[in-house]
């Protein structure tokens, strides 16, 4: 492993190979979710305790002060929302990339999360 990424994964995980990571990249997907209606304050809040933060580009812009310092790891993907979705897989798995890793590292994250969903119809291109 290179020494930034080593150094990256450092920032997440910690000595003793444990993390507790705070996921706030849902409501991408399911839309706005009781008690985070107002997300700023539960993301600043809950940054105290948390090693890690999950998120997506715009919470991160809009919620996370630029002098915070944990390691973030950023929703790089994403698609339609599952409202409205009878099924609520196979809308859901229409992902695609929604940034670059040139915007991932523009906006210092320690790491990207994405989606796949092995065995829908759009598998391959989550892939």
């Amino acid at each position: 492993m290179g020494w930034g990424m080593e150094n990256r994964l450092s920032r997440i995980i910690k000595k003793d190979g444990r993390t507790l990571m705070f996921a706030v990249d849902h409501g991408y997907f399911l839309g706005a979710i009781k008690g985070l209606e107002q997300p700023k304050g539960m993301i600043k809040k809950v940054m105290r305790y948390a090693d890690a933060v999950m998120l997506t580009r715009g919470l991160l812009q809009s919620c996370v002060d630029s002098y915070a310092d944990k390691p973030f790891i950023l929703r790089a993907d994403g698609g339609p929302s599952i409202a409205g979705d009878k099924a609520g897989v196979s809308k859901l798995s229409n992902h695609e990339l929604m940034i670059t890793l040139e915007d991932a590292v523009r906006l210092n994250a320690s790491a990207i999360a994405i989606s796949i969903f092995v065995g829908t119809e759009h598998e391959t291109q989550t892939m």
